[in-house]
């Protein structure tokens, strides 16, 4: 489970004895698996302590623990002080990890020792391992000293490793309490504690940038005071407890001031008042540097003029890197902009960043690619946002650019694609990329991601677009270590349950496997757990067969009389054993309906658990209060009840969202969280066991199941485990298909699966530009272009626009720079041209309607749907338009799409959104456009009721079922009709603002004459508000959701 450098670190150590240390890394690894498996029986105290395997891994443990230290110890300035150190933390931490130490009843700080926990997080922190030493200091209880001088100072050793050194710098202790006139050699004990608490203040003061006087040795003065003569006999009296700390904080304290976070000099050309200020309140949270963040700053990274792509490991520290690298930007008086793939880490890093610079701002608005006059943003100095919604804020507001020095693109492995027929998405993000590339040339660039596995060529590839560096960091360390297993089950038992099944099927009465022959499935399951980090090997020596639950589980059988792997039952089986040993545990599935299932079966074995639920709701009754408002009951959350069991998936409402993860994120709160794939984009959430329910998933037409890719299921593993958290975390992956193993030989899925998957490491994806399939789809006859493929080409400037902006634009290309690199320049080039000619021959309007070409090329809808917009405005009469509320432009704009039915697809052309429209009409998936436009009324008074502030439960109960009625209390309808089907509305609804903005313009009426129901008409649709004043309100005041900004708003009308 340890990454290559992690590995080298281990095998860096002296030879100890018999100790085979190039086999050190996997037989570590070897004892973790050991612990996961045999928690079960440590805490029913059914385990074996005459095991073997127990005995052996012991005999190791303590052997290193031992003797390393010893080392350190003897010859402090060893050349391999480093790995020493991690190796006996890690030793001492493994042996506490198995829970056969007496917590209880042990002494942290003894006259003659130190607990084997103190030690630990100091060779920890000496190993330059902070994260481990975080973890292991959050396992201590601060009460478990006697006297206040024990408190004090174990409470410093707890903040040194947590990173609360401002907590360290303003501890007081107290001379007058370390005196007892009763024993005097407690109080010469006493002081030895109190002079190491001193020199921990001292280090703690020199780490937050805080003035510390003339330093004074207080770890020398305790070594030399623990030993001294006592008598002519030549005895010795030996403080060894103290003396031991002192030792090793002495070792530590010069360290560890190397790796801080205030040593990092200004970069250059920024303001050197306000980096300090910025390095001193990051230093509240993170006052160390990881040794991969000292790789990255040790090179010019930071200053100005400088890119980067780092494709660091899930939990590596990215996001300090960042943060750094938009100080400097901010600092040197330059903007930032922040791209990110969702909405959910839009808010994420929001809060992150919030903290941090005193400068930042955000709106509690969310916003897309629909257009809106909001013009807040423009002031902000970083800005946070999806491609999509930067695609239309560059078009609205391109000035901004110019005084952009910071682009951060986070997860962007989103511009990969393949295939832009099911997903668009990398289109539009590449196409946002090259036109920030357009319009901010002067800025830096910085691409995060964990994924990606051809760092090194992105980089050659922004270097050659801006003409400046551009760094690639891509190293495989991290933190935290993952254990990766694969579920397997004896191939003996498989056949045996096969045969039980073809026997009951020749006499079956029934066309389904009866739920009698279904609970005969029973089966032990085994996890083949690999040693290595990544699965590379065949040595048998370098995996582990070993047993997870202490009790059978079932297979499934499928309709055709198949045995399935059962993979949520499963799942959820899995989870309640881990949960109930207190370890956090995150599940993922494929569907949102699945996680209900599957969370309902783990909480009902869970009902016995200790959680702060109910403290936890008084916490957050305001959030409480806005949900429920907002759903009318909070029966309808997925919150409620959620004791100990939580779900995460795309239908949850932020506030939700940000509810449920808290909750998992507290000691006490849920200890197993139930995801989809959503969840893995990006969001930090601490689980020290993630179960992958499944390596299939059904297509996006759900008729199908196919492979999910590698880099998603390494994305999903990556989330076990959290730096200060849980440093070692378990993945067990359960296969759709089952893996069968009998002696020595597994079945031929777990051979795919080792090299498909888990061969790779976490980076794993290629990016591939988008644009190029999307030239290789268009070069044949323009009637054989989609709607989609036309909205990306509309996006495109025509020639008779400007001659040379859509070439200029695709030379900036990954796909212009490949070709050039492998010398098939002359094949782009004709491409681009018959690109271009295709973009031509859709421009069917004449030269003299170039505003409406200019709103195709923002919005990529076709001009002529523009034109006609601009006619039926005209028809209507603009100064009437433009007076109206945003109810009655929503009227407007449905009984123009009803008479106009041509125009749904080419606006509303993604296939998802048709979808989600029929499911609104309560119509069939077969459903012809006919049939939504004599339906369309009904969608314009779903919308009109959601605007003017009903809460969900009373608008899901106006949207007709399509099949069946939905038994549960969740509101799918309406969840699915505000979370996937307004925000493409609100998009409709800005193309006519749009419109009739441009149309003011024509005819000489300035923007500050109009009223803000227009300007921000697309807003007020997505956010759910009848008028702007709402909108405002709700932005002015702090406020969260739709349905207590309305209320709120019209009490204070009656004030």
């Amino acid at each position: 489970m340890y990454n290559s450098t992690t590995e080298r670190k281990i095998k860096d150590i002296p030879d100890i004895a018999d100790i085979d240390i190039n086999r050190l890394p996997q037989e570590l690894t070897k004892i973790y698996a050991q612990i996961v498996s045999l928690k079960r029986q440590v805490a029913d105290g059914t385990l074996n302590f005459q095991s073997e395997i127990l005995i052996s891994g012991l005999k190791l443990l303590r052997k290193l623990a031992n003797n390393l230290e010893t080392i350190l110890l003897t010859i402090p300035d060893h050349e391999q002080k480093e790995s020493i150190a991690f190796v006996a933390a890690t030793a001492n931490n493994l042996i506490h990890k198995m829970g056969l130490d007496d917590e209880e009843h042990e002494n942290l700080l003894e006259t003659d020792s130190i607990s084997a926990y103190i030690a630990s997080i100091i060779l920890f922190l000496i190993g330059n391992s902070q994260a481990d030493a975080a973890e292991t200091a959050l396992s201590l209880r601060r009460s478990d000293a006697e006297g206040p001088t024990h408190r004090k100072l174990i409470s410093c050793i707890i903040c040194l490793a947590t990173g609360e050194v401002a907590e360290i710098a303003e501890n007081t202790l107290i001379e007058e309490e370390i005196f007892n006139a009763d024993d005097l050699e407690e109080t010469a004990l006493n002081y030895l504690w109190r002079e190491i608490g001193l020199g921990m203040v001292q280090i703690g003061q020199r780490l937050a940038l805080q003035s510390t006087g003339e330093r004074q040795n207080h770890f020398d003065k305790v070594i030399e005071l623990s030993i001294s003569d006592i008598g002519r006999f030549e005895q010795r009296s030996t403080f060894s407890g103290p003396y031991r700390l002192a030792k090793l904080l002495k070792l530590l304290e010069e360290d560890i001031l190397t790796r801080a976070v205030i040593n990092i000099p200004p970069p250059f050309g920024v303001n050197p008042v306000l980096w300090t200020n910025f390095l001193e309140n990051l230093a509240k949270e993170r006052p160390y540097l990881w040794e991969n963040h000292k790789d990255v700053i040790s090179t010019d990274f930071l200053d100005p003029g400088q890119s980067a792509v780092l494709t660091l490991p899930t939990g590596a520290g990215k996001s300090t890197l960042s943060e750094l690298k938009i100080a400097s930007c901010l600092y040197s008086g330059r903007k930032v902009i922040y791209l990110v793939p969702t909405h959910a880490l839009e808010d994420q890093v929001n809060k992150n960043l919030r903290p941090l610079f005193s400068e930042f701002e955000s709106v509690n608005i969310e916003f897309g690619s629909e257009f809106t006059d909001f013009e807040e943003v423009v002031g902000f100095p970083i800005v946070v946002m999806t491609p999509e919604r930067c695609l239309t804020f560059l078009n609205i507001n391109p000035d901004f650019f110019s005084r952009v020095g910071l682009v951060v693109f986070d997860e962007f492995h989103l511009i990969h694609g393949t295939n832009i027929n099911k997903d668009r998405r990398s289109v539009d993000a590449m196409y946002c990329l090259l036109s920030i590339f357009n319009l901010a040339p002067q800025a830096d660039y910085l691409l995060i991601s964990a994924m990606v596995e051809n760092g090194s060529e992105i980089a050659s590839w922004i270097s050659e677009v801006t003409l400046r560096k551009c760094h690639v960091f891509s190293s495989t360390w991290k933190p935290t270590r993952q254990l990766h297993g694969c579920l397997i089950f004896e191939e003996r038992k498989i056949k045996e349950l096969n045969g039980i099944i073809n026997e009951h099927r020749k006499t079956a009465t029934t066309k389904a496997p009866p739920a009698k022959l279904k609970n005969r499935m029973i089966i032990d399951p085994f996890c083949f757990f690999s040693l290595k980090n990544i699965w590379e090997t065949e040595d048998d020596n370098d995996y582990l067969k070993s047993q997870i639950l202490s009790h059978s589980t079932l297979l499934g059988i499928g309709d055709r009389w198949q045995l399935t792997s059962n993979r949520n039952f499963i799942a959820a089986d899995l989870a309640v054993h881990f949960s109930s040993l207190g370890l956090k545990t995150l599940v993922f599935v494929d569907d949102p309906r699945i996680t209900n299932s599957t969370s309902r079966k783990i909480a009902e074995a869970l009902t016995d658990r200790h959680n702060s639920y109910h403290d936890y709701i008084k916490i957050n009754q305001q959030l409480v209060d806005s949900i429920t408002l907002e759903l009318g009951d909070f029966r309808h959350s997925y919150f409620y009840d959620c004791k100990n069991v939580g779900v995460h998936h795309g239908l949850l409402l932020p506030t939700e969202r940000s509810l449920i993860e808290g909750y998992f994120k507290s000691t006490e709160g849920s200890v197993v969280l139930v995801a989809t794939a959503t969840l893995a984009q990006g969001i930090n959430l601490p689980a020290e066991i993630v179960i992958i329910a499944g390596d299939d998933r059904y297509d996006e037409d759900g008729e199908n199941r196919q492979q999910v890719d590698p880099h998603e299921l390494l994305n999903a593993a990556g989330r076990a485990g959290r730096a200060g958290l849980s440093s070692q975390g378990a993945v067990i992956l359960i296969p759709g298909k089952i893996v069968t193993i009998q002696d020595s030989t597994i079945s031929e899925r777990w051979w795919q699966l080792k090299d498909d998957v888990f061969s790779k490491g976490d980076q794993c994806l290629t990016i591939e530009d988008p644009l190029e399939y999307f030239l290789d789809t268009i070069q044949e006859n323009k009637d054989d272009l989609s709607v989609d493929q036309k909205n990306i080409l509309y996006r495109f400037v025509p020639e008779n626009v400007s001659h040379t902006a859509s070439k200029d634009l695709l030379e900036k290309s990954l796909y212009a720079y490949k070709a050039t690199i492998q010398g098939n320049k002359a094949q782009f080039d004709e491409q681009v041209r018959k690109l271009l000619d295709r973009r031509n021959e859709l421009d069917s309007l004449t030269d003299e309607y170039l505003w409406q070409k200019e709103i195709a090329i923002k919005t990529g809808v076709e001009p002529l749907i523009i034109h006609e917009l601009g006619n039926a405005i005209d028809r209507g009469g603009l100064e009437s338009l433009l007076s109206r509320s945003v109810i009655e432009l929503i009227e407007w704009f449905f009984t123009w799409i009803k008479d106009n039915p041509s125009f749904l697809l080419k606006i509303f052309s993604k296939h998802t959104t048709l979808e989600q429209i029929k499911k609104v009409l309560g119509l069939k998936p077969e459903a012809e456009i006919s049939d939504i436009t004599n339906r369309i009324d009904l969608m314009k008074d779903i919308l009109q009721h959601y605007v003017l502030g009903i809460p969900l439960n009373e608008l899901d109960a106006k949207i007709p079922n399509v099949n069946r009625p939905d038994r549960s209390a969740y509101l799918g309808k309406a969840r699915k009709f505000v979370n996937r089907l307004v925000p493409e509305l609100s998009f409709g609804l800005g193309l006519l603002s749009m419109v009739l903005l441009e149309k003011a313009k024509q005819n000489s009426i300035e923007n500050a004459n109009i009223s803000w129901d227009v300007r921000i008409l697309a807003s007020c649709v997505r956010e759910g508000f009848d008028s702007a004043s709402k909108l405002f309100y709700k932005k002015d005041n702090n406020l969260l959701m739709r349905v207590e900004t309305h209320l709120a708003f019209s009490q204070s009308l009656r004030l």
